[in-house]
């Protein structure tokens, strides 16, 4: 749950770099039921929300979840390609494109698997990015177990929005 101040400043930094592609990697921004987190529309429905963390009763509730950093920032800037987030539980899994307001997909991602076996058995999100700047192929794999889960939850391609020149 970013507090304002550190959201003013990823603004910033993206609005000062459109012409680069922008991957914002947080804590709790995607729900295992492949929604955002969204304190206003789920309240205490959606488990582990920052806004019920004692942070944001400590902080007169500075803190954003999924849906005010979507908002806020990601929505906001025509560079952002991706988010990832771990945190939470369930299957430990998530997946959704949103499109900004100029329509360009934006992919966003939960990957978790400490609840699995062993704190996770060494379960690992790889993410290749091919030369041609759009696709990324995404499989997960555990060298602890030595194998490939190939579920089309853990193994698929995505296309990547280009990114306009600022």
């Amino acid at each position: 749950g970013p507090r304002n101040d550190v959201v003013r400043w990823a603004n910033e930094v993206a609005g000062d770099h459109a012409d680069r592609a922008v991957i914002l990697i947080t804590h709790a921004y995607m729900y295992y039921d492949d929604t955002r987190y969204n304190w206003d529309k789920y309240s205490g429905k959606q488990s582990w929300n920052p806004h019920g963390y004692a942070v944001a009763k400590n902080t007169a509730d500075d803190v954003n979840d999924g849906e005010e950093l979507w908002d806020k920032l990601v929505s906001k800037h025509e560079n952002f390609i991706l988010t990832l987030n771990g945190h939470v539980l369930g299957d430990g899994l998530g997946r959704i494109s949103t499109a900004t307001p100029a329509k360009r997909d934006v992919h966003q991602m939960l990957v978790n698997y400490q609840m699995r076996p062993q704190g996770g058995d060494g379960w690992l999100r790889l993410m290749e990015f091919l030369s041609d700047g759009r696709t990324v192929k995404i499989y997960d794999y555990s060298p602890t177990r030595k194998q490939r889960n190939e579920s089309p939850q853990n193994a698929f391609t995505l296309k990547l929005a280009d990114v306009a020149a600022g």
